[in-house]
């Protein structure tokens, strides 16, 4: 006998393609040196998750907020981080965006 299943995988999908949740995900200012602000719309609201990982993939800062249908801001302070270029991740609704953040 045969069995069928089904398996979804997030894909990383860019901001702003056809089927994306999110549009225009970008950190301002970009090099940043005490804070950076990430703002983005979304075309659906719910529980959106924010990964910060420097090059090697450790960890730097990881939170769970609100997200609304609309405009968003998310501020984030880079004081202590080290100087150096991170990844920056926003999961919404099994989608992942990507951006690139440099602190100096």
């Amino acid at each position: 006998s045969t069995a069928n299943a089904t398996i979804n995988i997030g894909s990383c999908r860019t901001a702003g393609s056809a089927d994306a949740l999110v549009q225009g995900f970008i950190a301002f200012p970009n090099p940043a040196t005490e804070f950076t602000t990430l703002n983005f719309s979304s075309l659906e609201e719910g529980m959106a998750t924010l990964k910060v990982t420097d090059l090697t993939g450790r960890t730097i800062m990881e939170n769970t907020s609100v997200i609304a249908t609309g405009e968003n801001s998310l501020r984030i302070s880079v004081n202590g981080w080290a100087k150096g270029v991170y990844s920056l991740k926003l999961s919404l609704n099994n989608q992942d965006y990507m951006t690139k953040l440099v602190v100096e």
